[in-house]
């Protein structure tokens, strides 16, 4: 149950890639310039801890049915859960590609959905959103994250309880 709703909650989240931040910067990094594609098992543990509140909450109503009829529920729910999470993983296919020349592109399913410029000093990496689907972004926004041992973690919303995290592809 835990992992079925992390997915569902990594899935609405995936909408704010291309909706900003803050910041500046242009110009890439030979060693970060690659494509990058959304790592939806290691948002897991982040997103679970988040939701923790809310299966809590369904395990005590759970716990007032009959336990042969808590049981059969647990059982189909967790493979529902599992079925419907390895749908969503599937389904999420956010791709930034970092050029060498320091601009960045951000695909859904192939789609563009952000352009702009990347920078990167040390384990620091800048995202400037210059033009979202389609329409130019002035001002441009900035999202600011980290290099974290060859992945890309970052926070396109302050509203957003966890990171986004990109593995080379």
């Amino acid at each position: 149950m835990r992992s079925t709703i992390s997915v569902i909650a990594l899935a609405m989240c995936l909408a704010c890639f291309g909706c900003g931040g803050e910041g500046g910067g242009s110009g890439g990094s030979g060693g970060v310039a690659g494509v990058y594609v959304l790592d939806g098992d290691a948002m897991m543990p982040a997103i679970e801890k988040m939701i923790g509140p809310m299966l809590e909450a369904a395990q005590k109503m759970m716990e007032a049915l009959p336990a042969d009829e808590r049981a059969r529920q647990e059982k189909d729910m967790e493979v529902k859960m599992q079925e419907r999470k390895d749908e969503m993983l599937k389904e999420l296919t956010l791709e930034v590609h970092l050029n060498e020349d320091g601009s960045f592109v951000a695909k859904d399913k192939g789609k563009t959905r952000a352009m702009g410029t990347w920078s990167s000093t040390g384990s620091a990496i800048t995202f400037t959103t210059t033009e979202e689907n389609g329409k130019k972004k002035d001002p441009p926004e900035v999202i600011n994250g980290a290099i974290d041992g060859g992945n890309i973690r970052f926070r396109p919303d302050k509203q957003m309880p966890f990171d986004l995290v990109l593995k080379r592809k």
